[in-house]
């Protein structure tokens, strides 16, 4: 009897943990971007949610994948099933606190996969810059082939080019210079390291960090590492394509507009947590572009995916809570 009390007791406390995490990035929406939700909704064809949901769990998956390529560098491989909770749960943390998904990636696995944490902190920051790399990618090919088009539009709508390479600068450059600098200090430290032989000097959380960092280089099947970074950018690409379909107005939109919502959309998130505000009104923008009216349509279809996107998270959030408390146990958990 006090066995199924704990078990019913634990269920409820990992639904609220989840509802709540859930209920914290909707909690300052207004009014009218509730109606612009609902008004995105009430014209769906629902029939797309299924491949869009499937596309988003192959992407989450293959990041899971990823990481754990990275991560058996350091000699221990973890569960693929721990990680894909671990990235998961994360997921759904950052929607909650910036950057509290990452402190939570490497606690669950660490606890349940008797990993340290340093290590796992440097496979984080090597996913991060390969990520970049891929949005770089995505940018420039959205540059190279929609350029005529963005500067044609900022023409004719008098908007000035100095505040769009302002705005892009802070928002975007600004965070690669830090993931750059990050890179030098790391080759800087490396060499003087071997230079001077003070790696005894070194901490156990600097080596293990530096040794997480390096696990690209260490990674057993780099194929394997590279297939799945860049199967996650084209599962991205694909939902983005396949969400067209979802309202009559975008379903003619093709690859051209995917790279374009992709690039925009990806700096969106980066700028709000979760990207909630502005990304619905960037990917709106970028629709202006593609004759698609900024209101109610773009706007309206901008919070389709935001919707979409974090429906996807919070619901294999809720699962991999579950699945994590009552499949795992933790093994012999240790302070970093």
């Amino acid at each position: 009897m006090k066995s199924k009390i704990y078990t019913i007791a634990k269920v409820i406390f990992f639904l609220s943990i989840a509802g709540l995490l859930a209920w914290l990035p909707l909690r300052n929406l207004t009014a009218a971007e509730r109606n612009q939700i609902l008004l995105a909704f009430s014209n769906v064809h629902a029939w797309v949610i299924i491949p869009v949901f499937i596309a988003g769990f192959a992407s989450h998956l293959s990041r899971a994948r990823r990481w754990q390529l990275l991560i058996s560098t350091s000699g221990t491989t973890p569960k693929l099933d721990t990680t894909f909770y671990a990235v998961i749960i994360g997921y759904i943390a950052n929607l909650a606190l910036p950057r509290m998904g990452e402190v939570l990636r490497c606690g669950i696995i660490n606890r349940y996969e008797k990993i340290q944490v340093a290590p796992l902190i440097g496979t984080m920051l090597i996913e991060r810059l390969v990520d970049v790399l891929f949005l770089l990618v995505i940018i420039s090919i959205t540059a190279l082939t929609q350029s005529s088009l963005f500067f044609r539009y900022m023409i004719e709508n008098n908007i000035n080019f100095d505040m769009f390479i302002n705005f892009f600068t802070k928002i975007s450059l600004f965070k690669i210079l830090i993931m750059v600098g990050i890179v030098v200090c790391y080759f800087i430290v490396r060499y003087l390291t071997k230079k001077y032989k003070i790696n005894a000097l070194l901490s156990d959380k600097w080596i293990g960090f530096k040794l997480g960092f390096g696990s690209i280089n260490n990674v057993e099947n780099k194929l394997e590492f590279w297939f799945h970074s860049v199967f996650i950018w084209l599962m991205y690409f694909c939902m983005m394509y396949m969400a067209f379909w979802c309202l009559d107005i975008t379903s003619h939109l093709g690859i051209a507009a995917t790279f374009s919502l992709l690039a925009f959309g990806s700096i969106g998130m980066l700028v709000t947590q979760g990207g909630i505000g502005a990304y619905p009104l960037i990917i709106g923008a970028t629709l202006v572009l593609y004759d698609i009216p900024f209101q109610p349509s773009g706007l309206a279809f901008g919070w389709l995916i935001w919707v979409a996107q974090t429906a996807i998270i919070i619901v294999l959030g809720v699962i991999s809570l579950l699945l994590l408390q009552f499949t795992k146990k933790p093994i012999n958990y240790q302070k970093n």
